[in-house]
């Protein structure tokens, strides 16, 4: 069985021939299904690229005019960048979860007008 949520199909391809008949179909489906996919692959394509960069400092060819750091001490180094990143992290973690709250009043709220106003066009059945 085909679900199909938009009604409005338009053929994409479509091959005509006596043996063979193929056609793809382009629908709200499709987009959105399409959409989520490619977004799932960007995330992981960009995870794995960022995920590959070391957090430390091993001191070599590292000189005062590229590096961030003008210190031959990696250990030290390497302990400044984890902690800054650990400073970073709980930003980021706080932030994350004062955002959510406000997105979750929002819904919660949003959806108790939508269920009113719904319920008072039903008659309320």
């Amino acid at each position: 069985h085909n679900l199909r949520i938009c009604r409005m199909n338009l053929p994409l391809f479509q091959l005509d021939h006596p043996s063979i008949t193929l056609t793809l179909e382009f629908s709200a489906t499709t987009v959105i299904f399409g959409a989520a996919i490619l977004a799932l692959v960007w995330a992981l394509l960009q995870f794995l690229i960022i995920a590959r960069i070391p957090v430390q400092s091993n001191g070599a060819g590292v000189s005062e005019e590229t590096g961030l750091v003008s210190s031959t001490d990696s250990e030290a180094t390497t302990a400044r960048l984890i902690e800054i990143y650990e400073a970073i992290y709980e930003g980021a973690e706080s932030f994350l979860r004062a955002e959510y709250s406000v997105c979750a009043l929002f819904v919660i709220c949003f959806a108790a007008v939508i269920f009113v106003l719904i319920s008072w066009g039903t008659g309320w059945d």
